[in-house]
C-alpha cells in the first residue's frame, strides 16, 4: 500500500482504531448495526492512556480521510460513525500490519 493512501503510519494509531473497532463491534452485537455509533467522549474514554492530543488529532485524521462520518450534533456531543469503506480499509491495514480484527489476540502483537 502506497504511503499517501496509507491511513495508519504508526502503532499507536494502530492500536487506537483496534480499540475503536473493538467498542463499534461490541455495540453491534449489542445493540444492532444501526447503534453502531460512538460519542467522541465515549471514545476518549475507551482511548484513555492515550494523550488527549494524540486522541483529538487521531479523530480529526481519521474524519479528514473520510474514515469516520459526523452524525447530527446531539446535546451530549458529537458523534460519528465508521463509514463502510473507511472500516474495510482500516480492517485492512490492521490485518496488514499482523495485528488482525478487534477480535483476533492483537495485544500480544502491540503490547
Amino acid at each position: 500500500m502506497a504511503r499517501e493512501e496509507q491511513i495508519l503510519v504508526t502503532v499507536i494509531e494502530a492500536k487506537m482504531a483496534r480499540k475503536l473497532l473493538e467498542k463499534i463491534e461490541t455495540k453491534r452485537k449489542s445493540y444492532g448495526i444501526e447503534k453502531a455509533w460512538l460519542y467522541r467522549s465515549e471514545a476518549i474514554v475507551e482511548l484513555k492512556g492515550f494523550k488527549s492530543s494524540t486522541i483529538r488529532s487521531f479523530l480529526e485524521k481519521l474524519e479528514k480521510k473520510g474514515v469516520i462520518e459526523n452524525i447530527p450534533p446531539s446535546p451530549w456531543g458529537g458523534v460519528f460513525r465508521f463509514t463502510i469503506n473507511g472500516e474495510e480499509k482500516i480492517r485492512r491495514e490492521l490485518a496488514d500490519l499482523n495485528v488482525g480484527s478487534p477480535r483476533a489476540d492483537a495485544d500480544q502483537v502491540l503490547a
